[in-house]
């Protein structure tokens, strides 16, 4: 390749390992930025006490094949945050990677939660082995849906969203007929 295009192996080395221990147009943040986003900005903050758990019950599964997969990608997950997180630049859709692993995680727990539940034995009680894990479905899915629906449809957001999403909101107001978007969108 370098052959074909003389500096190529100079740009690929500029652009891919410089980069990582320099700020590129200023997007810079501490160590800590992608937990941050995990956590305080609201993206995963309701799921992220889940993760650690789920990752704990995954290692531990008496399915050896199972096993071996969380105990890879609790190893792959790790190794991909601290290294986006040592990176000198940081930027917003670095951490799209780590949502299916934690989104693993999270399932493996609810699916132990469901396995546990099924096999209690509720004396006295003639309801279906379903209804409590149910119940415990919907009692860890309604807070993050209530949060979408304030988003999309309430048009409810954090201070520090609202420039984000303010053509979004434009636009809102505009199919329900407060603003007038003839012509401009």
């Amino acid at each position: 390749r370098e052959y074909m295009g003389p500096g190529y192996l100079k740009a690929v080395w500029e652009n891919e390992f410089l980069r990582f221990n320099t700020t590129v147009e200023d997007h810079q943040g501490p160590f800590w930025y992608y937990f941050h986003r995990f956590n305080l900005n609201g993206i995963y903050g309701y799921w992220l006490p889940f993760v650690p758990a789920g990752a704990l019950v995954g290692y531990f599964l008496k399915d050896q094949k199972a096993a071996s997969f969380f105990k890879l990608l609790l190893i792959t997950g790790l190794f991909y945050f601290f290294l986006i997180s040592a990176s000198a630049t940081k930027l917003q859709w670095y951490d799209l990677p780590l949502y299916p692993i934690m989104a693993f995680f999270i399932a493996v727990l609810v699916d132990q939660i469901r396995v546990i539940l099924s096999s209690l034995e509720l004396k006295g009680l003639h309801f279906p082995k379903l209804i409590p894990f149910l119940a415990i479905v919907f009692l860890l899915f309604h807070a993050p849906y209530n949060q979408i629906l304030d988003k999309s449809l309430r048009m409810q957001d954090h201070p520090f969203q609202a420039d984000d999403h303010r053509i979004g909101k434009y636009l809102q107001l505009g199919m329900k007929g407060k603003i007038d978007l003839d012509g401009k969108y």
